[in-house]
Order: structure tokens, then sequence, then C-alpha cells
């Protein structure tokens, strides 16, 4: 289970990878889900296993957090210096709160905007009055569309929102408020049109 397959230069096994960390040997494999991470690391000249469990994931976890878990502990037990530097996973979670409060901030100042759509909307003309009622529609189109076919590209593997919504949910959440806000928008000014031009017919 192992041997590495050296005819096509892959240091994997059956399930297994085989590679040097640290001046030691080592065969390794990991597992990751919604919920939980593993990494179990057999190093042979040590007579040694290091286990490592986790009842915690996501997609940022899996980017920044579990590696430097991984590394931190691998080096402590093989009496190496422990990695310094990385990116705090607090720290990274503070700023996508500090993010998404912007964004959210953004998001209600330019409905509190709508009070005066209407009149920057006539001074527009052509396509720029299409645009300006279309790209609220056209843009969350696009974004629902091409965010899956670049996450398959990138991941080499199927999409799921199911599973986004798992691995990465405050992603998602600043995602779908942003898109939520986005169609309020979009509709709010259909319905303004259409009122006006109600009026219009009735005068």
């Amino acid at each position: 289970m192992h041997t590495v397959n050296e005819e096509i230069n892959s240091s994997y096994g059956m399930g297994w990878f085989q590679y040097e960390k640290n001046g030691y040997q080592v065969i390794e494999h990991g597992g990751t889900n919604e919920n939980y991470h593993s990494a179990a690391y057999l190093l042979p000249e040590l007579d040694m296993t290091i286990s490592i469990l986790v009842n915690k994931n996501g997609l940022l976890n899996s980017l920044w957090g579990n590696p430097q878990l991984n590394n931190g502990i691998f080096a402590i037990v093989t009496g190496n210096p422990t990695p310094s530097g990385g990116l705090s996973m607090r720290l990274l979670g503070l700023l996508l709160l500090a993010g998404f409060i912007v964004n959210l901030a953004f998001n209600v100042q330019a409905l509190f905007k709508m009070k005066t759509w209407y009149k920057k909307f006539k001074e527009q003309k052509g396509f720029s009055r299409i645009w300006d009622v279309c790209s609220h529609f056209v843009i969350t189109a696009a974004l629902l569309i091409l965010l899956p076919l670049g996450i398959e590209a990138y991941l080499q593997k199927g999409f799921s929102w199911k599973e986004s919504i798992y691995q990465a949910p405050d992603l998602m959440l600043w995602f779908g408020l942003g898109i939520l806000f986005d169609m309020i928008q979009g509709v709010w000014k259909i319905v303004i049109l259409l009122r006006k031009k109600k009026m219009e017919l009735a005068n």
C-alpha cells in the first residue's frame, strides 16, 4: 500500500504519500470533510506514528489552519523548531467579519439611495438605462454560473452548493447576502418603473 508508482514519477501509493520532511522519511495520509480534519504520519526511522484528529473544519481551515497545525505538531514531535509566521485563523476571521460588515453597510446604503434613483435614471440615455436595471440580474446570473465552473476547475471535482455552504458558511453567507441585496435593488427598480408607467398612462 505504501509503494509509490515510480513509472509515472509519483509520490503516491495506495492511499499513502511518501516524501521527506525535516530530514525524515514520511508516509502520510490525510482526510477532510466539512466537519473533521485528520492526518496520519508514519515515521519508519523513528518507529513512530503521529495521528492528528480535529473535530472542526472548513475551507479556510483546510487552506490555512490545518497545514499550520500539522506542521507545528510534526515539528514538536520530531524535536525540530516550530514554524513561525503564517496567517492566524482568528485574524482571518476578524478580517472576514470586517469585510462583511463594510459590505453590508454599503448594500443597506444602496437601498436607502433608491429613493432618489428614478431621478438619476431619467438623466440617463439608451443602453445606460437598460444596464442600470438589467445589471442586477445579469451579474447575479453570471456569478451563479461562473462560480461553480471556477471552483470545479480549481478543485478538479464536481461542485455542490450544499457542500459549499458546509465548507465555507461564512463566505457563502457573504456571497448570498450580496446577491440578495442586488436582486432586491433590481426588482425595486422594475417596480418603480412600472408604477411610473402606470401613472403616465393614467394621466
